[in-house]
């Protein structure tokens, strides 16, 4: 039996009793670090389940209202604090712990001496995706296309007049250049991560933003808080500095949608905040994206830096400025994004594909299986060997 992320003592115990009665082995798998969890993370407070004020507390901190909860502080502070020490007891409990980093094995091994780590992986690489060419209006928006959830970002674009934005034609034909696309995905709980690089990317669309998409997938907090270009100025649309808007929101969305969308990304991003919450988290994300052949544009933490080679299969940055310069310099230098992402893609199909790993996983599964004692049956009047 396999339970995912779950941190009460109580329920835990009652499961593995139940398992032990039966021979059957439980593990536990998990992919964060709970134990150190950042103040401006939804789950912070959420490691205690039995907290009355746990929902409260939860709603205070989606709508940046941390100001509600001064009074409460000290309950709530005692509550999580009962909380990681139930999931240490409760870590106790299993056969076996799974884990997705050496570091979040290192985190929980006081705790249980069987943890095995399993590094996240895909399952496919994907060779092709659509192209199209963009449209916009008269008054310089783009036209986005969304079927059923599933968004077409265009990677062509016609030179268009500045003034009226009508495409500019040559004996007759539209002049079709290659438009590059930057994307971040993230929900709300991943605003501390972005406060790292939400002023050097507002930087980056007001120099590229009329020249590149930038894409926003997930919750819409993060589109809002950045700069809008509003097309040229006309009778509906007297606020329009002179550039096209080329800034779009892919909403939140199901995990498959989610992936499928990820290929309207020729770049991404993936920031992170500084610490050892973040230092045990896997590299899914740069997966994912790397799956598409997009190229990674990563913090320097052990997180990326453990598998990802700068200048090869990702760029790695160490601070703001070098986060600027990085993406100054592939939207620049497109055939360089091209190239890496080309090498990121096939690092994921030669090494980070599942069926690759299936094998290993398996073969642990079997041993835990295997050296499970079995309970001889308690039945009454029998005399037992």
């Amino acid at each position: 039996m396999i339970c995912q992320r779950l941190t009460n003592y109580d329920l835990c115990k009652f499961i593995t009793d139940a398992a032990f009665l039966h021979g059957i082995p439980v593990i536990l798998e998990t992919d964060d670090d709970y134990l150190h969890l950042s103040r401006g993370n939804p789950c912070y407070y959420g490691t205690n389940l039995n907290s009355e004020l746990l929902d409260f507390a939860r709603e205070c901190q989606r709508n940046g209202e941390m100001e509600k909860l001064e009074d409460l502080l000290p309950q709530l502070e005692a509550d999580r604090l009962a909380g990681l020490e139930s999931y240490k007891r409760a870590i106790k409990l299993f056969d076996a712990v799974t884990v997705t980093t050496p570091e979040l094995r290192a985190t929980l091994l006081p705790y249980n001496k069987n943890v095995e780590v399993f590094v996240n992986n895909v399952e496919h690489v994907h060779f092709h995706r659509d192209h199209s060419l963009e449209q916009s209006t008269k008054d310089g928006k783009m036209v986005s296309k969304n079927l059923m959830g599933m968004y077409t970002v265009p990677s062509f674009f016609p030179e268009r007049d500045p003034q009226t934005f009508e495409p500019i034609l040559k004996d007759g034909q539209m002049q079709i250049k290659r438009i590059y696309r930057v994307g971040y995905a993230c929900t709300s709980s991943h605003m501390q991560d972005w406060s790292t690089v939400h002023e050097p990317w507002n930087s980056l669309i007001n120099k590229w933003g009329d020249r590149a998409h930038f894409i926003y997938m997930g919750d819409p907090w993060f589109y809002r808080t950045q700069k809008v270009f509003t097309g040229i100025p006309s009778e509906h649309n007297p606020e329009g500095d002179g550039r096209q808007n080329r800034r779009i929101h892919i909403p939140e969305s199901t995990v498959p949608m989610y992936l499928l969308n990820s290929r309207a990304l020729d770049c991404f991003i993936a920031p992170l905040e500084p610490t050892i919450f973040n230092m045990s988290k896997s590299d899914l994300k740069a997966l994912e994206g790397a799956s598409w052949g997009a190229c990674p544009v990563l913090p320097d933490f052990v997180t990326y830096a453990r598998s990802w080679e700068h200048g090869k299969t990702a760029f790695l940055y160490k601070n703001q400025k070098e986060f600027v310069e990085i993406l100054d310099y592939l939207l620049t230098n497109p055939a360089v994004m091209e190239a890496v992402g080309r090498n990121a893609r096939q690092y994921v199909f030669e090494n980070r594909l599942e069926k690759h790993h299936a094998e290993s996983r398996f073969n642990f599964y079997k041993s835990i299986i295997e050296s499970k004692k079995k309970l001889v049956p308690l039945t009454p009047n029998k005399v037992t060997k």
